[in-house]
């Protein structure tokens, strides 16, 4: 369900590494089936409960359940405070919803929801769930929870008078001989000796894999053995127009398509990259290339991602507008500079180490949860 249902699995672990109990509910949706679990019994996942609520399978991506609704209103009173993920669906409304009733502190993540391109996306729907009851249920949270620098700016458009926090998501390098997955990648798809830049992530209109593929064009002509790696499932018509946009541009031999991949195979195709590329156009975050510069990946990123002033910061990777030239022309100069991709790499594990880590996050969650407590209690609305 991509990196919401994967950012929330890991604040939950981080915070029940510090000493918190947390429970999570959700409902069945998995994309476009259901999970396989028996709903409505708490299942222990490692430190932490989850309890897979049955949806109305017509309710699409709003994630409406009546049964996890009657939870929230039951069990809300016994927390301290509750967590809401995202917005305009129905379990994050009702999460906010039971905790006002049960006079309970909440925090709502954003998730990119209020970013540019995903307010645009089905705009009139979502300023007519805005007027009805997002910008009341925001406007009474204890605070907001945003995960990037950018994406707290963003928040701070909207005009809200509601306090802000940034909370990152938790990114972890698995243990893995990088060098043994660079050498099994390359040669399972014949690539032993390419340049390889390196696409990852869902195949949908905002990553800009349109944008990416016009800028390998370009940058093929300079680099003979230049090859891009395209990761990731199909989810709108971005996937079958990327696939007949580089064939169009004679590119067939030199875009490889390799669809969704997961555990191992995942991590072999960061690690067989020479660099990640991502053109998207609105990130709050951006998992992929953090998961690459976790792993020692360099990444060329627009500077609509999430983590690119970070990347800007610890020089670990480039940063460009979202203009093919300026893409092609960073392509051209990194992959020319193999002691420059060296160097940004090992800046890249820093940044990671240091912004990201579990136990960082974690401490930096816990520490903000029972400030939000803390400061509910005092105010005296319990």
């Amino acid at each position: 369900m991509g990196g919401m249902a994967i950012a929330s699995a890991a604040w939950a672990q981080v915070l029940v590494a510090q000493g918190a109990e947390v429970e999570v509910f959700t409902t069945t949706a998995n994309a476009g089936g259901e999970v396989d679990v028996v709903p409505n019994v708490p299942i222990d996942r490692g430190g932490f409960k989850v309890t897979y609520f049955p949806r109305w399978r017509w309710s699409g991506n709003r994630f409406i359940s009546i049964p996890l609704a009657r939870a929230c209103a039951r069990r809300t009173p016994s927390f301290d405070v509750v967590h809401a993920i995202g917005m305009w669906t129905f379990p994050s409304w009702v999460a906010c919803l039971a905790a006002q009733r049960a006079r309970v502190p909440y925090v709502v993540s954003l998730h990119g929801t209020l970013m540019g391109w995903a307010s645009k996306h089905h705009g009139l729907r979502k300023a007519f769930f805005m007027m009805l009851s997002e910008r009341s249920r925001l406007s009474a949270a204890q605070s907001v929870i945003c995960s990037s620098e950018l994406e707290d700016r963003c928040f701070r458009r909207v005009g809200l008078r509601v306090s802000s926090t940034i909370i990152p998501n938790v990114v972890s390098a698995p243990k893995i001989a990088i060098r043994e997955s660079r050498s099994r990648f390359r040669k399972r798809h014949n690539l032993q000796d390419a340049e390889i830049c390196l696409f990852a992530g869902r195949l949908v209109e905002n990553k800009g894999i349109h944008l990416t593929i016009e800028a390998f064009a370009a940058a093929a002509d300079r680099h003979p053995k230049a090859h891009l790696v395209v990761v990731g499932p199909n989810e709108d018509h971005s996937g079958p127009a990327a696939l007949q946009q580089a064939r169009s541009l004679d590119l067939g031999d030199r875009v490889h398509f390799l669809g969704l991949l997961s555990g191992n195979d995942y991590w072999d195709a960061l690690a067989g990259a020479d660099l990640l590329v991502l053109n998207s156009y609105s990130e709050n975050f951006a998992m992929a290339p953090a998961e690459a510069l976790a792993i020692g990946i360099p990444v060329l990123l627009s500077d609509q991602v999430g983590i690119a002033d970070l990347v800007f910061r610890y020089r670990a990777g480039v940063i460009v507008p979202l203009e093919v030239r300026a893409t092609a022309e960073a392509m051209v100069a990194m992959l020319a500079e193999k002691n420059m991709l060296c160097e940004m790499g090992k800046n890249g594990v820093r940044l990671v180490h240091d912004q990201f880590s579990p136990d960082r996050v974690g401490k930096l969650f816990a520490a903000f949860l029972e400030d939000v407590v803390y400061e509910y209690r005092k105010s005296g609305r319990t």
